[in-house]
C-alpha cells in the first residue's frame, strides 16, 4: 500500500447555517475508488481524504498497489474515518460508505457509523432546484455548473477501473499517477464544491435527512428520524460513543419529555409533547427551561413560545433549533 500526503492552497469555504449545524465536529472530504460497483464482488482499491485546516487543504490517498493490499488499505480508511465526525461525500451514503460497510464485514473489520454523513448529492437531488436545471447531477456536471477550476483529470471512473488493471500487471508510475490525480480531483472538488449549500435548503434538508446533536450528558447523537404524530414531536437515532447506555425516562407531568436509550442497537427514540391549534403545532419554551433569548431570534419565536408547525408547513430551522437547544440541556 502507498500513502500520498499533500497541502494544497484553496479559499476556505464559510457558511453560518453550516457551523451553526456542526459547531465544534470536525470535517473530512472523502471518495473511494473501487474495481466496479458490487461491494461483494469487487475490490475497494483506493481511499481518498481531505480536510481543511491551518489555512490550508489536507489530503491523504492510500492506494492498493496490487488487490491484494485491500485489507491494508481498508485498515488505514478505518483509522482515518475513526478521526473524524462528519463525512462528506458524493453519493456516499448510496455507494462510498456502504461499498466500505461491505468490504470491511468481508475482511473482518468492524465498520463504525460515522457520526453524520453529509452528502452533497442526494442534497442537490432532494434539496435544490438543480436536477431539473442540469441534465446530469454527476460530480464533473456540477463542479462546471458552480465554475469551479477545469479538471486535469481527463478520465471517468469506469477508465481508471480498466488503467488500474494495467497498473496492477506493469506498476507503470506514469499510470499510478493518472488514478492517483482522478481520486485526488474528487475529494479536492468535493471540498470546493460546498458552495454548492448555497442552493440548498439547509434548514429542511437537516431536518429530513437528519442532524448531530449534543447532548450535556448522553454525548454525540445523530437524530435520524423527527415527525409529528398528534400532539407529539417524535425522534429517533442513534448513540454514537464509546460506551451506548440503557436508560429511560418517563414523564411525570403532562408535558414532560419521554425518552428510551437502548444500548444493544446504540438507538434512542424521544417524545416531546407539544400544543395544538387547529393544523399549527407550537411549544412553551418556558416549561423547557429554554425560555429567554436563545431561541427569541427564529421568526416563530413569540414571548417564550415556538410555532413549529404553521397549518401545514413545518417550519424546519424552528424545529431543528428547538432539537439542538433541547439536547444541550440534559
Amino acid at each position: 500500500m502507498k500513502t500520498i500526503l499533500k497541502e494544497t492552497q484553496v479559499e476556505q469555504f464559510n457558511s453560518g447555517i453550516l457551523d451553526s449545524y456542526f459547531k465544534d465536529l470536525k470535517l473530512c472530504f472523502f471518495d473511494i475508488e473501487a474495481t466496479g460497483l458490487s461491494p461483494k464482488y469487487c475490490s475497494l482499491i483506493m481511499g481518498g481524504f481531505a480536510w481543511y485546516e491551518d489555512g490550508l487543504l489536507h489530503t491523504k490517498q492510500f492506494l492498493a498497489e496490487n488487490k491484494s493490499h485491500e485489507k491494508e488499505v481498508l485498515q488505514a480508511i478505518k483509522e482515518e474515518l475513526a478521526q473524524f465526525d462528519v463525512i462528506v461525500n458524493f453519493n456516499g451514503r448510496h455507494y462510498d460508505m456502504p461499498f466500505v460497510k461491505e468490504r470491511f464485514k468481508k475482511f473482518g473489520l468492524i465498520y463504525e457509523e460515522p457520526l453524520y454523513v453529509f452528502d452533497i448529492y442526494l442534497l442537490l437531488a432532494r434539496f435544490s432546484g438543480l436536477r431539473k436545471a442540469l441534465p446530469h447531477l454527476n460530480q464533473k456536471t456540477v463542479e462546471r455548473y458552480f465554475d469551479l477550476t477545469p479538471r486535469m483529470d481527463e478520465i471517468s471512473g469506469k477508465d481508471s477501473v480498466i488503467l488500474y488493471g494495467e497498473y496492477e500487471e506493469t506498476q507503470d508510475h506514469r499510470l499510478e499517477q493518472v488514478i492517483l490525480l482522478h481520486n485526488y480531483e474528487d475529494i479536492v472538488n468535493l471540498y470546493k464544491l460546498m458552495v454548492s449549500t448555497k442552493v440548498m435548503d439547509l434548514h429542511k434538508a437537516f431536518n429530513k435527512m437528519g442532524l448531530p446533536v449534543n447532548s450535556k450528558h448522553f454525548g454525540d447523537l445523530q437524530i435520524t428520524r423527527i415527525h409529528f404524530n398528534g400532539n407529539v414531536l417524535e425522534l429517533e437515532g442513534s448513540q454514537h460513543n464509546d460506551s451506548p447506555i440503557d436508560y429511560v425516562y418517563y414523564p411525570v407531568d403532562d408535558f414532560d419529555l419521554k425518552y428510551d436509550f437502548t444500548s444493544h442497537d446504540k438507538s434512542f427514540r424521544f417524545s416531546i409533547p407539544v400544543e395544538a391549534k387547529g393544523k399549527s403545532r407550537y411549544i412553551n419554551l418556558y416549561k423547557l427551561n429554554l425560555q429567554g433569548d436563545r431561541l427569541s431570534y427564529l421568526g416563530g419565536y413569540s414571548n417564550d413560545f415556538l410555532i413549529l408547525r404553521d397549518e401545514d408547513q413545518v417550519q424546519y430551522e424552528e424545529v431543528n433549533r428547538l432539537i439542538q437547544g433541547m439536547f444541550e440541556e440534559i
